[in-house]
């Protein structure tokens, strides 16, 4: 006699609900420097070896080399990409810089160190 058929497996699908509190975003091109957020904020970072540490709450020490990217997202066609590192300059709308670095940076008051929050409807990222 062949063994009896098992009965089938009810799965039931998970509900997720979140909510959530705005950090009060806005939209800023920044490649390092004073973001809404963050210290890195809307560009697409290509390449870099990026050492960073978050100090107490909202503080963060970092230093790169080999950092590379695009401003692929700007708020504009004349967006430009900002910079605090004083030895390099802002990017346009859609241009690249490559193989910057920098050491013993520190940046304050940020939720994140990148993010790519987007304007309108652009970017919807937050990395920590």
């Amino acid at each position: 006699m062949p063994p009896e058929k098992p009965d089938e497996p009810i799965i039931a699908i998970p509900t997720l609900s979140v909510t959530v509190v705005s950090s009060g975003n806005g939209g800023a091109n920044v490649i390092d420097g004073n973001g809404n957020n963050s210290t890195i904020e809307m560009v697409a970072i290509t390449a870099g070896d990026f050492k960073v540490k978050r100090d107490t709450g909202d503080g963060w020490e970092y230093s790169y080399t080999g950092y590379s990217g695009v401003n692929a997202f700007p708020k504009s066609s004349t967006g430009t990409a900002s910079t605090t590192n004083p030895a390099y300059s802002a990017v346009p709308a859609g241009g690249t810089w490559t193989n910057w670095s920098r050491t013993n940076a520190t940046n304050s008051g940020k939720k994140a160190f990148q993010s790519v929050i987007g304007y309108g409807s652009t970017g919807t990222a937050l990395f920590k």
